[in-house]
């Protein structure tokens, strides 16, 4: 008797148990588990059209255009365009470059990495910290580059100094 007893005891407590899981489970919202038909979309599909928008590959051939002195035609922060400062920039093909500002002149060295739709600009100041900069347009009248610095996307877009 007293076995039945612990029987029917630990068979009720494991009902209770799994019966408790169950209803916890229901009163949960349902949680949509495929793409809208309608749509024909898949979720964060504007986020990826908007990188391969802005988005620009750049080639050996394209990184030839580098090889002039540019000067700073706009200036964003995060998108609201600002007062434009006096900057130039010298690009040479040996992997060296000169940067003229109000503030004054720094050169060091300068390299690019060309990745299909990634492609960066890393400045290495001969006296400060390196400045990594993504491509975003790159052509003989336009370089655009884009940085983040302080939390703020910053956007420079420059034209041939002539």
């Amino acid at each position: 008797m007293k076995k039945s007893l612990w029987f029917v005891g630990f068979i009720f407590i494991l009902v209770t148990v799994l019966t408790a899981c169950q209803t916890a489970a229901t009163d949960q919202a349902p949680v949509e588990t495929a793409y809208p038909v309608e749509t024909g979309s898949k979720p964060n599909q504007e986020n990826e059209q908007t990188i391969a928008e802005s988005a620009y590959p750049i080639s050996e051939e394209d990184l030839q255009n580098l090889y002039q002195t540019w000067s700073l035609t706009q200036y964003t922060e995060d998108g609201i365009v600002k007062d434009t400062q006096s900057k130039t920039i010298a690009f040479a093909a040996d992997g060296t470059y000169q940067m003229t500002t109000e503030q004054g002149s720094t050169s060091g060295a300068w390299t690019s990495t060309l990745l299909g739709l990634e492609s960066s600009l890393v400045i290495d100041p001969d006296s400060d910290q390196p400045l990594t900069y993504e491509i975003i347009a790159l052509d003989r009248d336009l370089l655009t580059l884009r940085s983040v610095q302080d939390n703020l996307e910053i956007e420079e877009q420059f034209q041939p100094a002539n």
